[in-house]
């Protein structure tokens, strides 16, 4: 099954958060402990390096097991470093499979989808 589009926003000086849950076809969560998830960030998905990442191992995606929800949080400073690199046409993915130390054993891609910053409105 091909993944869900999704396209996503980094704004300027902003926290990047976003939950995704993990159902069964009776939209009843599925249980993620023990899971490992990466979100990834491209300007051409044949390029082998990200230009950020989120993983259950750097501590950027967190697991609330029964409920089958990954939370992804890229901080601001993250998010802003990399304003400059975020080409037209830049892509995103989110994988997860279910053993944390084991990327390449029954992955699936849950979410994709196209990427763009934008600077934020002057507050007053």
């Amino acid at each position: 099954m091909p993944a869900a589009l999704w396209s996503v926003i980094f704004e300027e000086e902003s926290d990047f958060d976003l939950e995704v849950t993990y159902q069964a076809a009776d939209c009843t969560a599925k249980p993620i402990t023990g899971y490992g998830a990466s979100f990834q960030l491209r300007n051409d998905p044949n390029d082998p390096l990200s230009l950020i990442t989120a993983s259950v191992a750097n501590g950027r995606v967190v697991l609330a097991g029964t409920s089958g929800i990954f939370s992804i949080n890229i901080p601001a400073a993250s998010v802003d470093a990399i304003r400059e690199l975020i080409a037209e046409g830049a892509r995103y993915n989110f994988v997860i499979w279910p053993t944390a130390a084991t990327p390449s054993v029954d992955p699936k891609r849950l979410l994709e989808g196209d990427v763009s910053y934008r600077k934020a409105y002057a507050t007053v």
